[in-house]
């Protein structure tokens, strides 16, 4: 196996491991803490861990794939640059959005929390999951 194919290893297995379960508990998570009574956040709080800890790391996604862009040489395609933009705009939502936002609704003593702030969470979310769809069109169809 050449180093571009195992790089390439890496960066789509750290990616299906990481922002897979990411996207999946960010959806679930405003659900589950809106719904939750304030001394029973269980759900929620798993979901929150999952996002945390797997959010981070989707860092080596960025990792592998800069090394693997390094190897094959390719920094100049725009796709590249493109999928790059996309890939920092899913970190920023994820780390200045989606996480400080579930923090907030855990905080909360509010059983039910205020619907425009799960609300927000949801739109977020969302925009979370639109970046990394983006990204993945730009890895497959390379404009």
């Amino acid at each position: 196996m050449s180093t571009s194919e195992l790089l390439l290893v890496a960066h789509v297995f750290l990616a299906i491991l990481s922002i897979g379960p990411t996207t999946v508990a960010g959806s679930a998570f405003p659900r589950h803490a809106a719904a939750a009574e304030p001394g029973d956040r269980r759900a929620a709080l798993r979901l929150h861990r999952i996002c945390r800890q797997y959010g981070t790391l989707t860092i080596g996604v960025g990792a592998a794939g800069a090394a693997l862009v390094a190897e094959l040489g390719v920094w100049s395609e725009v796709w590249v640059q493109a999928a790059i933009g996309t890939y920092l705009a899913g970190l920023l939502v994820l780390f200045v959005g989606v996480l400080p936002l579930q923090r907030r609704l855990l905080a909360s003593d509010e059983a039910g929390h205020d619907r425009a702030e799960v609300g927000r969470l949801h739109g977020v979310t969302g925009l979370y999951s639109l970046t990394w769809s983006a990204t993945l069109v730009l890895m497959i169809v390379k404009p």
